[in-house]
């Protein structure tokens, strides 16, 4: 019982602290840590799959910021990369596109372009948001 209390509040410590951390990058600076994380190698969209910004927002929670219980702080991460997930789209690098959510509800997804499967291979995400703050 105890446990859970001190792990919940690490969790919101930590996912405070990586809010903040993002929230100060530069667009394109976030930007690119969104498409990297993401859509790059490893992340859930890197085979193509469409994401909602929450299942964006979710790479950047870890196992022990998982704990957080605090749903203002989580509504920021979401606003904050969904920011990201924005100058991505702004620049061409990923693209709109309807996602099933579970079984019966659909939202908004975005989902890796050719010219950003091409930034990503190329080290080229920088660049191609750099220009659009």
């Amino acid at each position: 019982m105890f446990g859970n209390k001190a792990k919940r509040e690490e969790g919101v410590g930590l996912l405070r602290a990586e809010v903040d951390r993002l929230a100060a990058l530069s667009l394109p600076d976030l930007a690119t840590e969104v498409m990297t994380k993401v859509f790059g190698t490893g992340g859930p969209g890197a085979d193509g799959s469409a994401l909602t910004v929450v299942s964006a927002a979710n790479v950047f929670i870890s196992e022990e910021s998982a704990w957080s219980n605090d749903d203002l702080t989580r509504e920021q991460l979401v606003r904050v990369v969904g920011e990201g997930v924005q100058m991505l789209e702004h620049a061409g690098l990923v693209g709109q596109q309807i996602v099933l959510v579970g079984n019966e509800h659909w939202a908004l997804g975005s989902k890796l372009t050719r010219s950003g499967e091409s930034a990503l291979a190329q080290g080229g995400v920088a660049n191609a948001v750099g220009g659009m703050s």
